[in-house]
């Protein structure tokens, strides 16, 4: 059978049952889909459903946020006196986009304004008490923090201290306490009562310039929607109206150095969206600050001049590339430590020296996408003599509480449920690595279950239409809380299966309701390996994602597959596979192997739990497994298929390795048995010592086949055979050559050998498991 990845459920929508799509839908002139997706994110009343649909711009008062009134006044107090004035980002994206708002507009007001980003390696996350000191000490006055602040209060009290006051815009987690700053400009301060709480760091930095301007500069919306989307915060409320603007501000940028990088990653602004940003625009943001100094974004979104955006475009692509080698290449490393363990454990915590530690979130992301299972990637520093890492987790399993169990031995540790960074003294690792994993065991029945998936509706074939999909436009923009509709295709056939790309990754689908009718194409990304398990005619359930394929002028609808199952036998063809790790990669099945000589070279390299069997065991395996891989070609087929059939296997891998075949040479005929029947009564008694081959090519038989019809004609007794020699008898009885087990051996591998070698995946799927 063919599994899913994850366990799928329908978004449950509250009285959905009473509501009268059709009769709604009619009412508000857009189609029962699009009312029935509002419903399953929270939208309840139909005037909520069409503020959704059809929204108004939502911004809030600026100075409803706690605070804003005295930041403000402080602001426009260091513009009047001329005092120095800094501010102080992150290096990550929102980091960047809110230094640049924050910046052009104290700039715009005549400020005099300078900024810094930290660095990740040397300053670290937030505010920094050495680069403090550094600035103070140059005469800077007055600190605005972005994006960062609400957790520095040693650093807030040394400049407290010194006279200079510090303001914290942030939206970040808030402690116990808050620093002794001047004033927090914070969605959710504990004081406050701003109706949206979920504005990221260039969120509270776009509210300061509203309050500073008397007005919303919208020519910030495009730097603000990068941030917004990049931090992934809640696209609802204010979030929702900053990207949709933001992203029609994009489409036409005034900005030089965006509308370079935009021109650079190769896509068309009038089709740019959230997508664009989140994949395109933003990692390459982010991968500045991931592998040195960030400055450079805040200079490409600031800069009016094309040559000098060029050249940063320049330095960035350079950097996006640098740190997808170095993620590919430590994934691979970490991927081999996990597969060379005895067995999966609940937390994955792996580590070496060397390991760019800007980008190990992305590798533990990695990992956690790939074994389901809370992943540390940890870098050995050997200088400070630590472990430093950060991990991700899946849903259920609270990463903070497994990293508390630790924090005795690393108390540089913390995060959130779902993502944590940690320092572990290296003579402390194995006793912080204990800890962990116990605690991890709390967590063992929901790590081994499988993640959960949600779909909102069923769709038919011919429900997915262009018209259908560019519906869907008005949801947008999608994202945390307003995520991309997806739909279960119910009882789709695959017309057509195949690998993509250029390490074959990429699965292309061509699906169809019913033989005959039109079909639908669809992607799977990162599964193209299972194209070899799906053969024309099988029958699946997908969950996709809807969405248009553009080439060559032509538009069509594509679906964007999440996972899919197939009932029934599951049969992998891996027949033209030379990849070794693949074929000994499937636990506890059978492995059957022809001929003995292979089975005593590779059963040492099979998999844990894995049994290899051949011919004289299939009647006597005690073992149950319901996975067979079929290692080289089966003489016997027939055997192989009553064995399949007693051990119901429901997963079978065809590698049917065949060093020298003989389908080619053909069945045994009756005319070919009596040409060498004919030739030995004329000779009686012939010595065929150095003198096989001449006898074979004079009878123009293969050697194989021309052995074998001796075989036969030994058995039925019309030769005997004395080392070289043979001896013909003439016999008076009639004999049954179909009797002969030499000639139904032979019979039955030329049948096995083109069964299993020249037929299509279905052929032999419905030979293997058709009723007898």
């Amino acid at each position: 059978m063919l599994n899913s990845t994850y366990d799928w459920e329908e978004k449950k929508i509250p009285n959905f049952k009473e509501v009268d799509l059709q009769a709604l839908a009619k009412e508000m002139k857009c189609s029962p889909l699009l009312v029935e997706l509002a419903l399953s994110r929270g939208y309840q009343t139909k005037e909520a459903i069409e503020n959704f649909l059809k929204p108004s711009e939502v911004f809030h008062d600026p100075f409803l946020l706690y605070d804003m009134e005295k930041a403000v006044e402080r602001i426009r107090t260091a513009i009047l006196n001329n005092e120095a004035i800094l501010i102080y980002g992150d290096y990550d994206a929102d980091g960047i986009t809110a230094t640049t708002i924050l910046v052009e507009v104290l700039d715009s007001l005549g400020a005099n304004v300078s900024y810094y980003l930290p660095d990740r390696f040397e300053d670290g996350y937030g505010p920094n008490q050495s680069v403090y000191k550094y600035y103070i000490e140059q005469g800077i006055q007055l600190i605005i923090t972005c994006d960062n602040g609400v957790a520095g209060h040693q650093a807030i009290h040394y400049a407290k201290e010194r006279g200079v006051d510090v303001i914290i815009t942030d939206h970040h987690e808030i402690g116990e306490t808050l620093p002794e700053a001047y004033a927090v400009v914070h969605a959710r301060h504990p004081k406050g009562h701003y109706p949206f709480g979920d504005l990221c760091g260039v969120g509270v930095a776009l509210k300061v310039a509203t309050a500073l301007l008397g007005d919303l500069p919208t020519e910030y919306l495009d730097v603000c929607a990068i941030g917004t989307i990049a931090d992934l915060v809640s696209l609802t409320d204010e979030n929702r109206t900053i990207v949709q603007m933001g992203l029609k501000l994009m489409q036409n940028t005034d900005r030089v150095g965006l509308a370079e990088l935009i021109q650079r990653v190769g896509v068309d602004p009038k089709n740019l969206n959230e997508e664009t940003v989140a994949f395109q625009l933003a990692p390459r943001l982010n991968a500045l600050g991931r592998l040195g100094s960030a400055m450079p974004g805040v200079e490409l979104l600031t800069t009016f001049d094309v040559e000098e955006a060029k050249s940063l475009v320049d330095q960035i692509e350079v950097s996006n590339q640098t740190r997808r080698s170095i993620v590919d290449k430590i994934t691979q490393e970490a991927f081999q430590q996990v597969e060379a363990l005895d067995e999966l454990e609940d937390l994955l915590i792996v580590k070496k020296e060397g390991w760019h530690e800007g980008v190990l979130g992305i590798v533990a992301s990695r990992l956690v996408e790939k074994y389901h299972r809370p992943t540390l990637v940890l870098t050995k520093l050997e200088d400070r003599q630590v472990y430093k890492g950060s991990g991700r987790s899946i849903e259920g399993v609270n990463l903070f509480r497994v990293l508390q169990a630790g924090k005795a031995y690393a108390p540089e540790s913390g995060g959130h449920a779902m993502a944590g960074g940690m320092t572990v003294p290296v003579d402390q690792f194995e006793e912080w690595q204990k800890a962990l994993k116990e605690a991890a065991k709390e967590y063992h029945d929901c790590i081994q279950k499988k993640s959960r998936l949600t779909y909102d509706s069923k769709l038919s074939l011919d429900q997915f239409t262009e018209e259908m999909i560019h519906s869907l436009d008005c949801l947008r923009p999608f994202g945390t809380d307003n995520p991309v509709p997806r739909f279960l295709l119910k009882d789709v056939q695959v017309i057509e299966a195949r690998a993509l790309g250029k390490n074959q990754k990429t699965l292309k689908l061509k699906l169809s309701e019913k033989e005959g009718s039109l079909g639908l194409e669809a992607v799977a990304f990162g599964k193209g390996e299972t194209a070899s398990y799906l053969s024309k005619g099988q029958v699946l359930q997908v969950v996709c994602e809807a969405s248009l394929n553009s080439w060559q002028g032509r538009v069509t609808p594509q679906g964007r597959v999440i996972d899919f199952w197939g009932e029934g036998p599951l049969l992998v063809d891996w027949r033209h596979s030379q990849n070794s790790s693949q074929i000994f990669s499937v636990q506890e099945a059978y492995y059957y192997f022809e001929e003995p000589t292979l089975k005593e070279r590779y059963q040492g390299m099979l998999p844990s739990g894995a049994l290899a069997i051949g011919p004289n065991d299939l009647q006597q395996s005690k073992a149950v497994y319901r996975q067979l891989v079929i290692f080289d070609q089966p003489k016997n087929l027939e055997a192989l298929k009553r064995f399949i059939k007693e051990k119901r296997i429901d997963s079978l891998y065809l590698f049917a390795y065949l060093a020298r075949p003989i389908s080619q040479m053909g069945r045994i005929q009756r005319e070919e048995v009596t040409l060498v029947y004919r030739y030995l009564r004329q000779h009686q008694m012939i010595d065929l010592k150095g003198k096989f081959s001449n006898l074979a090519a004079y009878l123009k038989l293969p050697e194989p086949k021309l052995e074998v019809i001796l075989k036969i004609m030994e058995e039925v007794g019309f030769i005997q055979r004395l080392n070289t020699q043979i001896h013909f008898f003439t016999s008076q009885n009639k004999v049954d050559l179909q009797t002969s087990r030499y000639l139904q051996a032979w019979q039955n591998q030329v049948k096995s050998e083109k069964l299993l070698q020249t037929q299509t995946i279905q052929t032999i799927k419905s030979y293997l498991y058709e009723e007898e």
